[in-house]
């Protein structure tokens, strides 16, 4: 695992085409903002892995397809 340090309005690019952006930080956590090709999928890793917190029946996934970017 690669552990970097950014500031705030920084970004680290991966594989040439996407960009990830420390937007904001506090006692939460850090909001981060990404810049992905259309083609890429961009999903939070606990709705991948199926433990996420639970949602009720019909409500909306937080990840957003390709299509409506």
């Amino acid at each position: 695992m690669l552990v970097l340090n950014r500031r705030m309005g920084e970004a680290l690019i991966i594989d040439g085409g996407i960009r990830v952006v420390l937007l904001s930080r506090d006692r939460r956590g850090a909001r981060l903002g990404i810049v992905a090709p259309a083609e890429t999928g961009v999903v939070r890793e606990e709705l991948v892995l199926g433990n996420g917190p639970a949602r009720r029946e019909g409500e909306a996934c937080a990840a957003v397809s390709p299509a409506e970017r």
